[in-house]
Order: structure tokens, then C-alpha cells, then sequence
């Protein structure tokens, strides 16, 4: 058996290790070495349509907005562009040399004569200096406001409205870009992409007075395509107001002897310039369609700014809006290759030039080898919303909050359920992420009518659990076979209401089968009865002529009272599983009495007749006494009939008749007819103000109905004579000169018995 060193094995694998790491590391080195500081992104696609949508919005605000203000335009007015000083100080001295000082001293021999005089010349030392400047005299302070001329402003606001109209125009994009022409000289819409690209710029050391360019080019991937169209590139331009700053300041002076005579001379000058200016920082790069053979090609170059030397650090996102070489039909399929080419450029800052020739670290790399491009059918198929489950939570008695899960639900998505719609911008939507929203509704809102979600793609999906996720063994649903309620007793504000459902299909119907009962609403005429119900299997008849037993579900509710009175439809409704799971049925009282009149009368006796529904043997009238049909006194014809037979003294004494329908129903009150019609009470219209003038005595009419039983007219308490029309729809009224003695309003009283109504009139003073 051979022996193996362990030892010597690990270190060679060390070392391989280790120089497959150092490989790596040079590898890493060598690519971040050639890297030239741009990266671009992979190219993604966006939606056409959310950016139009925003854009659309972004203009709406805009429409508001007037960009020519005449206060601003006269603001600017007066203020300068620029400003501009020049100070200049100068000194000249000229003088002579002083004149020496002459001293002269005598002394005496060694005879003691005197000796000539001896003259000393003195003078101080002098040294030559330049004269001082001058101080420049004040002159009136003066302190500019610097800002653009009003001739300008208003070229830059009619401007700014026009780049508003030229983006209006590019989102609706020129017909070239929206049609597309077949071979068979039909058109289609044409596909319409957005594109964006991530670039970073992150420049080296040597980057310094250069700008950076970025050149996007897409070609098809199949050959047979021609190269698309650009629609637009955004940003556009990215500027800064600037402004510069130019100061300038010299001094110089001297002196100088020339013989006696000493010459001085300074001077002192100082300017300043100031500016505004518009610094670019990112600009667009387009090229002529023939530099691209089947492809298009486009960018962006990226400046220094602000007197910087080197273009700004960080991440730009841009956006290509491009009509691609193809119909926008369902079954559109299109892909593009992406390549970037990158490179530096000498940049002149202080004349805003661009070199041409230097390239400095250029690179080409694809960033997308196969770009797809969707078709608008695949978009709205692909993300329209869908609905997994649908449960609903009610608060208190009438709030009820919504809980939707499924897919899709982006910013945008609304609900609309019954006539009501439900978004964030009311706040009683919120959407918690692309698979959950929450609707904050009421359970009227639930029974009223269907639901149906709005997403931001696609068309409306009704708001219903998908049969997929759909917990029921009832796919078919549930119908209404019949309901009642039981007999109210006296004085209660309940009555009890049974239903009973059955499965659609005509099978068996079990409680299991059916939904949590939660999530059953039964309603009286609109009105939901409150929970909890209470569920249980039963024995029911089905079928016509042969009756067959079946299982089905019967439902007990309480109901107000006040909603069996009358007639009312009577629902139940699963909400969310569609009109399957919903059924109605009218309720109406078959016992109701509608009127009672007056048939016969004679000097003793009075015949009633009760005209309703539903009467038979059971009914009881009570007055003095109770009376039941087949009596001398009360006669039953048909079920919608009875007459009573009274004495006239009697009913005189009573105002109303109790009728009893049946052992268990309620009692119903009406009131006697009177013996005779009453009398008609007459009314004024509306609005009515008679106008006249003062210091005259006129008639004025009035209009109403039955004014034929007015019986007298007067003010202040005198009788004013009257007369009405015929038919009572009108009455005049004859004026004193004491109704229209003051200017102002006056009113008239018209009697008919014990009704007085006010009738207005206005006097107009005298002019």
C-alpha cells in the first residue's frame, strides 16, 4: 500500500487555493482598473400608459396655473441685469529740498585778535516718500437689485407655456408614432415602450474638466424589423441659475529725488462684474437615423456644474420613450438588444464647449441581450386585478369592513359596490399591498347590489370569491322556497321570520353545506335584520304536481315589527358569491282594510260598507258592540266586502270603528265617514303680494282654491268688500284708501269659519 502525506496534500491545496484567490483578486483588479467610472443598468421597461396617466395629471395642475403674471412682469421692471464699479485714486507731489541753515562763529588768536568768521552749513536728513492717495469722495449710496429684465420674464413664462404645450403635444405623440402601417396598407395602433436606464457616475481622479456621455443604441433582434422611432427622452436638459462673481483691484505708487526737486506719485484702481448665468448639467444626444443601420440611437452627457471640475457623484435615472416597428395587436411580440458605449470628453467650463475628438476611457458592453417589449393586451391580461377571497367583518350595526385578498391591486385600484364608489382619495379604501385592500362600508351597502373591483390594468372584475378558493360544496348556490312570518302578538316589537332555502339544482341542502352564517344577510324592505340567526336542517315539499321531501336549511330571524305592516320584499343575500347566493320574495298582508263609506242612510239606520282584502268568517268589527259576519248586522260579500248595518243615533256618538282580522291578527282603526261632506278649506298660493299705490282705493286679486267659502275680507279689524270666482280658484278684493293711507307692507285677513288666512299687500309711496 502506497503512503500518502497528508501534510504535503493540504499545503499544495492551500496553495492552489490560494493562487486561484490571488487569480480572482487581479482578475477584480484588472476590471475595476479598466472600469471608467459610468455604469449603466440593465434596461427595464415601463408602462406607456402610467406615465401618460401621470403626466396627464401633472398637466391637469398645470392647466390652473397661469405662468404670465402681470404683478411679477411689473415687479421687474427697473431692476438690473448687471452691475458694474470702477474706483480709481491718484496723488502727484512735487517740492524742493529745504535750504540749508548757515551757522558763523568768531574766535580770538592767541594775540587776542579776532579772526575771520567761520560759516557752518546744517541740514536735517531727508528721505523721499510717495504721497498719500486721496480719499475718494462719497457719492450717494447705491445698493442694485440684481434680477432678469421684464422682457425677459415674459419671454421665459410665454416659454414656460409653450414647453407646457410642446410636452402636451409629445404625450399625445405625433400620428408617425401612434400608427403603424401593415403590408397590407391597414393601420394598427403602434407599440409604444418606455424605457429606463439606472446610470451612475462616479468620476476617477483624472476626470477633471471632462464631462461624461452615455450612448444607448437598440436594435431588434429580429432582422426583419426596421429600427424604432424615438417619441421623447426625459430629462430633456437639467440647468442651475448660476451666478458669477468677477472682482479686480490694482495699486501702485512711487517717489523719486531729481536734484532738488522731489517727485511723488500713486494710484489705486478696483472693478467688479456680477452675472447671472444658466449652468447645464445634463443634456440630451441624438443621432441622425442613418448613423444606425436597423437600430436607434440616443443619450446623455453629463456636465460639471456650480465651478466644480468634475461632474457630480451619484445615480441618475433616465427614461426613453420610443415607438417600436410594430402594431400593438394581441398577439405582438418583440424583443431588442440594448448596448451602452460610455466615454469621456474634454469640457470648457468657462466657455461651455465640448472637445470632439479626445476620448478618454471609452467602453461598449450590452446591458440587455434580449429586451422584451409586451404588447398592451399582454399588460392588462397579465396584471388585471383577481379576486382569491372576500370576507367581510361587521363593526357595530350598520359598518361593515371588507377584507380583499388576491393579485394586482396597484395604486389606482378602486371598488365600486351598489351605487357607492370606494378609493383612497374618500379614505375608505386602503390598499395594504398588491395582494390585500380593505373596503370601510355599511351592510345596506352589501345588500344593495353587486360589487366589482377597478384595477389599474385590465377591464372590472365582479368582486366575487373565486370558485377556487370558494369554501361551499353548493357551486350551484341557494334559492328562496319560502318564508313567513308568525303571528304578532300585542304590544311586541319583534316578529318572528322564518326562511327556508334550498339548493338551485333541486339536490338535498344541508346546513354544513352552506357558508358561515356571519356571512348571511336577511333584509325586510332594504332594511338588514340584525344578526345573530339561527340555522338548522328541516324537511321540506318541493316540486309540482308530486311533492318530494328534500332536506332544506330554514333560517329564524327577529324582525321589527313596524316592517310587517305593510308590504315589504323580503331578501336574503350571501354577499360576494354572486346573484346565485341571493333571492327575494314579496311579503303583503292579505288582511287589510283599504276604506269605509257611507252607502245608505235612513231615519234610523246607517249602512257602512269596509271595502280591504282577505276578509272571512273571522273578522269582528267593534263599535257599541262587536259584530261578526252572518249577524242581522254585518254582512260579508267576498273577500273584499262587508257591509255593516247601524243605528244612526249610535254611530253618532262613536268617531272610529276597531275591525279585528281574525283571532291572532292586529287590530286595525279607521274613522267614521262623517254624515255630511266637510266643508272645503280654502288656501292661498304661494308667493302672493299684491302691489299698490298709496292713497288709492283698487281691487287686487288673489288666486287659490276654494276661496269661494271665504265668507268676509278685513283690515284692521274693517270688513272690505269681496268677490270671488265661481269655481273658488280665485277672489278680489275692493281697497279703502285706509288700507293704503301708509307706504309699506299691509295685510288683509280672509275669513271661512274658523280659518283665516293672511293675504299680503304692498303700498309703494307716492313719488
Amino acid at each position: 500500500m502506497k503512503r500518502v502525506n497528508v501534510c504535503n496534500f493540504r499545503r499544495k491545496a492551500s496553495l492552489q487555493l490560494f493562487a486561484i484567490m490571488l487569480v480572482a483578486m487581479c482578475a477584480a483588479g484588472a476590471v475595476a482598473q479598466n472600469s471608467n467610472g459610468i455604469q449603466v443598468s440593465e434596461a427595464k421597461v415601463y408602462d406607456e400608459r402610467t406615465l401618460a396617466i401621470m403626466l396627464e395629471q401633472l398637466n391637469e395642475q398645470l392647466r390652473t396655473i397661469s405662468f404670465v403674471d402681470k404683478t411679477k412682469l411689473a415687479a421687474q421692471l427697473g431692476l438690473l441685469q448687471g452691475f458694474q464699479s470702477k474706483e480709481v485714486s491718484r496723488s502727484l507731489d512735487i517740492g524742493t529740498l529745504p535750504i540749508p541753515g548757515l551757522e558763523t562763529t568768531s574766535k580770538p588768536d592767541e594775540s587776542g585778535n579776532l579772526t575771520p568768521s567761520e560759516q557752518v552749513e546744517s541740514r536735517a536728513a531727508f528721505t523721499p516718500k510717495a504721497p498719500g492717495l486721496p480719499s475718494i469722495m462719497a457719492g450717494p449710496k447705491f445698493e442694485p437689485v440684481i434680477g432678469e429684465n421684464a422682457s425677459d420674464l415674459l419671454d421665459d413664462q410665454v416659454n414656460l407655456t409653450y414647453q407646457i404645450f410642446n410636452l402636451r403635444m409629445m404625450l399625445e405623440k405625433s400620428l408617425t408614432d401612434r400608427l403603424w402601417y401593415n403590408g397590407d396598407k391597414t393601420t394598427t395602433p403602434r407599440l409604444i415602450a418606455v424605457i429606463g436606464f439606472d446610470i451612475e457616475v462616479h468620476p476617477p481622479k483624472d476626470t477633471h474638466d471632462r464631462a461624461a456621455y452615455v450612448e444607448i443604441t437598440i436594435t431588434p433582434t429580429d432582422s426583419k424589423y426596421s429600427g424604432p422611432s424615438l417619441v421623447a427622452l426625459m430629462p430633456q436638459e437639467k440647468t442651475y441659475n448660476s451666478a458669477a462673481l468677477s472682482s479686480k483691484s490694482n495699486s501702485f505708487g512711487g517717489s523719486a529725488v531729481a536734484k532738488i526737486i522731489t517727485v511723488g506719485y500713486s494710484e489705486q484702481r478696483r472693478g467688479q462684474t456680477f452675472y447671472l448665468f444658466r449652468d447645464s448639467d445634463t443634456a440630451t444626444l441624438t443621432y441622425a437615423p442613418k448613423s444606425c443601420d436597423k437600430c436607434l440611437k440616443f443619450g446623455w452627457v453629463f456636465h460639471p456644474v456650480l465651478g466644480r471640475r468634475a461632474v457630480a457623484p451619484n445615480k441618475r435615472h433616465m427614461f426613453a420613450v420610443i415607438a417600436l416597428p410594430e402594431g400593438d395587436t394581441d398577439g405582438t411580440s418583440f424583443s431588442a438588444k440594448v448596448n451602452a458605449r460610455t466615454y469621456w470628453r474634454k469640457y470648457d467650463r468657462d466657455k461651455l464647449t465640448n472637445g470632439t475628438q479626445d476620448l478618454f476611457e471609452e467602453q461598449s458592453f450590452p446591458i440587455s441581450e434580449q429586451l422584451a417589449i409586451p404588447s398592451t393586451k399582454q399588460i392588462q391580461n397579465s396584471l388585471q386585478p383577481k379576486i382569491h377571497s372576500v370576507k367581510w367583518y361587521a363593526t357595530d350595526e350598520k359598518s361593515v369592513v371588507v377584507t380583499v385578498e388576491g393579485e394586482n391591486f396597484f395604486t389606482g385600484t378602486n371598488v365600486f359596490l351598489g351605487s357607492t364608489n370606494y378609493d383612497e382619495g374618500t379614505g375608505n379604501l386602503l390598499i395594504k399591498s398588491n395582494k390585500s385592500l380593505q373596503v370601510k362600508t355599511t351592510v345596506p351597502a352589501l345588500t344593495s347590489g353587486e360589487g366589482v373591483v377597478n384595477g389599474r390594468y385590465g377591464t372590472s372584475v365582479p368582486l366575487y370569491i373565486s370558485d377556487e378558493y370558494s369554501k361551499t360544496n353548493v357551486p350551484e348556490g341557494v334559492a328562496l322556497l319560502e318564508f313567513r312570518f308568525q303571528p304578532p302578538e300585542p304590544g311586541r316589537k319583534f316578529v318572528s321570520l322564518s326562511l327556508r332555502l334550498r339548493n338551485r339544482d333541486g339536490t338535498g341542502l344541508r346546513v354544513n353545506q352552506l357558508p358561515a352564517k356571519e356571512t348571511l344577510i336577511v333584509s325586510v324592505e332594504k332594511t338588514p335584520v340584525a344578526q345573530p340567526y339561527v340555522l338548522y336542517d328541516v324537511d321540506c315539499e318541493s316540486g309540482s304536481p308530486e311533492k318530494i321531501t328534500k332536506h332544506c336549511v330554514e333560517v329564524n330571524a327577529l324582525v321589527p315589527a313596524e316592517l310587517v305592516t305593510k308590504e315589504a320584499i323580503v331578501s336574503f343575500k350571501y354577499p360576494f358569491r354572486g346573484p346565485t347566493w341571493a333571492d327575494s320574495g314579496l311579503n303583503y298582508r292579505p288582511d287589510q282594510v283599504e276604506d269605509i263609506l257611507r252607502v245608505g242612510v235612513d231615519d234610523k239606520t246607517t249602512k257602512l260598507a269596509v271595502i280591504g282584502r282577505g276578509f272571512d268568517d273571522e273578522w269582528r268589527i267593534r263599535l257599541d258592540q262587536t259584530y261578526s259576519p252572518g249577524s242581522a248586522a254585518l254582512e260579508r260579500i267576498g273577500e273584499t266586502l262587508m257591509i255593516l248595518k247601524i243605528n244612526t243615533e249610535t254611530l253618532e256618538k262613536y268617531k272610529s270603528l276597531i275591525l279585528l282580522p281574525g283571532p291572532y291578527g292586529e287590530p286595525i282603526i279607521k274613522a267614521v265617514p262623517p254624515a255630511k261632506p266637510p266643508t272645503p278649506e280654502p288656501k292661498l298660493a304661494d308667493g302672493q303680494n299684491a302691489v299698490v299705490m298709496q292713497d288709492t282705493a283698487p281691487s287686487v286679486e288673489f288666486k287659490g282654491s276654494d276661496l269661494n267659502a271665504i265668507t268676509k275680507a278685513t283690515f284692521d279689524g274693517r270688513v272690505l268688500e269681496r268677490k270671488p270666482a265661481k269655481d273658488g280658484k280665485s277672489i278680489v278684493i275692493f281697497l279703502t284708501r285706509r288700507v293704503t293711507a301708509k307706504a309699506g307692507p299691509a295685510q288683509l285677513l280672509l275669513w271661512a269659519g274658523e280659518t283665516i288666512l293672511p293675504a299680503n299687500v304692498t303700498v309703494q309711496e307716492k313719488k
